[in-house]
């Protein structure tokens, strides 16, 4: 990412005025079938507001058409392993954080914006916030394990969660103790 555009970015929490714009870009992002829906995108801003963060390109001279352009969002669960429950339910103390989404609108995309975000998620924003946590855990299809994987997670394996009709696997990168 370029000095200039990292001296013009920030990452702060979302508010529920700006989820219309998430789910458009989430709609960008991911075929239909597979796009967390408005009230998934609802329900983890409702329910974890602390770790749903927003990526915001600031303009200086008018704070009023400060751009949100990104997002990740997600819950926490008990289970060591994704599943479909621990997608849907927010457990407050629980020790996995499942990332749902690590989205970046597409004129943004190709900078090197979607790790930082999650270096700056994981290693900022969830040790502060949530101190108990001990991994982030993912889904994400096949062409994207790589990317992951630079980013500091390990493959654990094809996952059982099914969106749409390919295998996606799961993701999972421990914490560090500060």
């Amino acid at each position: 990412m370029s000095l200039a555009l990292k001296k013009s970015i920030i990452m702060r929490l979302i508010f529920d005025y700006e989820l219309d714009k998430v789910a458009a870009i989430e709609k960008k992002s991911y075929p239909i079938n597979e796009a967390l829906s408005m009230e998934t995108i609802a329900h983890c801003e409702k329910s974890a507001p602390e770790v749903f963060l927003a990526a915001m390109k600031i303009n200086d001279s008018n704070p009023e058409h400060n751009t949100l352009f990104g997002y990740i969002c997600g819950s926490l669960c008990a289970a060591g392993s994704l599943t479909e429950e621990s997608m849907h339910t927010h457990q407050p103390n629980g020790e996995v954080y499942c990332i749902h989404s690590v989205c970046v609108d597409e004129k943004y995309r190709g900078k090197g914006i979607a790790e930082w975000m999650l270096q700056v998620h994981g290693g900022e924003w969830l040790p502060f916030l949530q101190p108990q946590v001990k991994s982030r855990n993912l889904i994400c299809k096949q062409e994207q394990i790589s990317f992951f994987q630079s980013a500091g997670f390990e493959l654990v394996g094809a996952s059982e969660i099914k969106r749409g009709a390919r295998q996606w696997y799961e993701m999972r990168q421990e914490m560090r103790r500060r």
